[in-house]
């Protein structure tokens, strides 16, 4: 039996908590734009208010359904299944957060196939910052830990979150798959290629002279992305060097105690906190090298932006990042909470100057070919298509 006839798409329900800036979302968005669209539709449902992306991609033409609710509405499940009835959905895909407990339900109710995206880890240690309260945590996993055996594909953007599901319900482990996350390569061509140019500009925008070292970091302000290790490092590096400022971008609860942070070190001439900004790009084509100090950071699609504009990049050797960075061939990593041997990579990394060539830009090639979106894309059409032809068969 074939999957699809001439006159009808595959629809996938995508459910997502919320549609602010994320690492997830940007993926999601990347997954609309390049889709096949005269084969498959997709239609997001917001589980939070109107957010970002909500009007990005209305401006792809894909319909997106803002749900308005808080994170402990239990309620808004109810809400779903006129969605799921009207717009003919043949897959439900959840991305993380309460969409996990979402989707599996509605799939055993209304018979249609649950594809589980793990995107931020099913530990504790992911979870907890999320949730919030440890309590939320354990309800979350027994309740995940029971719905797992209601969903037909389950997708880590990591081998370790793949591991993750497996780990929950063995019995998964021929319906899960790793599907990294992409990125769109097509989005620095420009700034990539005029990069000198917008450097200067950016830097005359900021003030900052051209013998300035930047160090820049691009991340939410929360307790799982560490900047207090990044900030403990810079303390040390300022003992022996003035040459170089750190631009954060990014913001987030941690954004008053790590200004506090900074002050009680006095290191607030060497950080500057930039808060959100739009045009990613051009902020890194003025970066002398990008760091990333997260505990456990899912994926990390950051290091790859830095590395399609040609900024060498160190990050802590966990989560995403260890199946990204190889330590001294396409980046540098340190372990969680080392501050001093990030001080010692970032010393090293001024004295060699923007003019040094730390990594082969051959390595930036491999890497970003592996992680190209019009690849990652293609394996995900693949897995919908398989996950319906089971269905049918």
């Amino acid at each position: 039996m074939e999957v699809q006839s001439s006159n009808h798409k595959i629809k996938i329900l995508i459910i997502i908590d919320n549609l602010n800036i994320g690492g997830a979302q940007e993926v999601i968005y990347n997954y609309a734009k390049f889709i096949n669209h005269n084969m498959f539709e997709l239609i997001i449902c917001n589980l939070s208010k109107q957010g970002v992306y909500s009007q990005r991609f209305k401006e792809l033409n894909i319909k997106v359904y803002d749900m308005n609710s808080s994170m402990y509405d239990i309620f808004v499940f109810f809400k779903l299944p006129k969605i799921v009835k009207n717009e003919q959905v043949d897959i439900i895909h959840s991305q993380f957060g309460k969409s996990h407990l979402i989707a599996p339900i509605l799939g055993r109710i209304y018979n249609k196939k649950v594809i589980l995206h793990n995107h931020s880890g099913l530990s504790v240690e992911t979870l907890q910052p999320y949730l919030k309260k440890k309590i939320f945590v354990r309800i979350y996993l027994i309740l995940i830990i029971y719905l797992l055996k209601w969903i037909d594909l389950g997708i880590g953007i990591t081998i370790e979150n793949t591991n993750e599901i497996i780990q929950f319900n063995p019995e998964l482990k021929k319906s899960c798959v790793t599907l990294y996350n992409g990125i769109n390569l097509l989005k620095f061509d420009d700034s990539l290629l005029n990069k000198i140019s917008i450097s200067k500009q950016m830097r005359a925008q900021y003030n900052i002279p051209d013998d300035i070292f930047i160090i820049g970091n691009i991340s939410r302000l929360s307790k799982e992305k560490d900047h207090k290790t990044l900030i403990n490092a810079i303390e040390e590096l300022s003992k022996i060097r003035s040459d170089f400022l750190v631009l954060i971008i990014g913001k987030g609860d941690e954004d008053l105690y790590l200004k506090q942070l900074c002050n009680s070190k006095k290191i607030n001439k060497f950080i500057i906190f930039l808060g959100e900004q739009n045009n990613i790009p051009n902020h890194l084509a003025m970066f002398d090298i990008f760091v990333l100090t997260s505990l456990k950071e899912p994926f990390g699609i950051v290091l790859l932006e830095a590395m399609a504009m040609d900024v060498p990049v160190v990050t802590t050797s966990s989560g995403g990042p260890k199946e990204i960075i190889q330590n001294n061939i396409n980046g540098f990593t340190f372990n969680p909470r080392d501050h001093k041997s990030l001080a010692l990579i970032l010393k090293n990394m001024i004295q060699l100057g923007r003019n040094g060539k730390p990594i082969d830009e051959s390595e930036y090639k491999k890497v970003l070919a592996r992680f190209n979106i019009y690849k990652i894309v293609s394996e995900l059409e693949q897995h919908y298509i398989n996950v319906l032809k089971s269905k049918l068969n």
